[in-house]
């Protein structure tokens, strides 16, 4: 494993995870209206993942990029499963999940 490369444990599921960002305009809608069905507002969700309100605000606008370990954390306090962001993933993303 290089540098680049880590593992990401989550329940029974294991993932190997590169160091390239990944999702769209399509993500940051989706990640906005699953943000919303859990009742959480902007500032709630950004203390929960550890994050500025402003970095959420540029991922649902699709304005910034996420590394599938931000997808992977963003799965977690929304109570998500990662293959739920698996149509927005380039051919990359897809193959290091179905291959973990």
């Amino acid at each position: 494993m290089t540098k680049e490369n880590k593992l990401v444990i989550t329940g029974n599921q294991t993932y190997r995870i590169e160091k390239r960002p990944f999702c769209n305009k399509k993500a940051g809608k989706y990640l906005k209206k699953q943000r919303k069905k859990k009742g959480l507002s902007v500032e709630e969700f950004a203390q929960k993942m550890e994050f500025t309100v402003p970095y959420v605000e540029m991922l649902e606008r699709g304005r910034k990029q996420m590394s599938l370990e931000t997808c992977i954390k963003i799965c977690k306090v929304l109570k998500l499963q990662l293959m739920d962001f698996y149509p927005f993933m380039s051919e990359i993303e897809k193959k290091i999940i179905v291959d973990k």
